[in-house]
């Protein structure tokens, strides 16, 4: 029983980089296409005073093409 609550407090870190394996394809992909060229196609759609980029159109797009 102590052995189990120990293991309760210890803290693991994830990052993004480590769940994707270093020879999957979408590492390729992400070399030879850059997603972020849609931001300058959309940038007059989006309020100059907001604040608001268009990274979640960026997100959504490499969603989609990529599924």
């Amino acid at each position: 029983m102590l052995r189990e609550a120990s293991q309760q407090h210890k803290l693991q870190v994830i990052t993004l980089e480590s769940l994707v394996p270093h020879n999957h394809p979408l590492r390729n992909l992400d070399k030879h296409i850059d997603f972020e060229l849609i931001c300058d196609g959309v940038r007059h759609l989006y309020c100059r005073n907001s604040g608001v980029l268009a990274l979640e159109l960026v997100m959504l797009f490499t969603m989609v093409f990529l599924g």
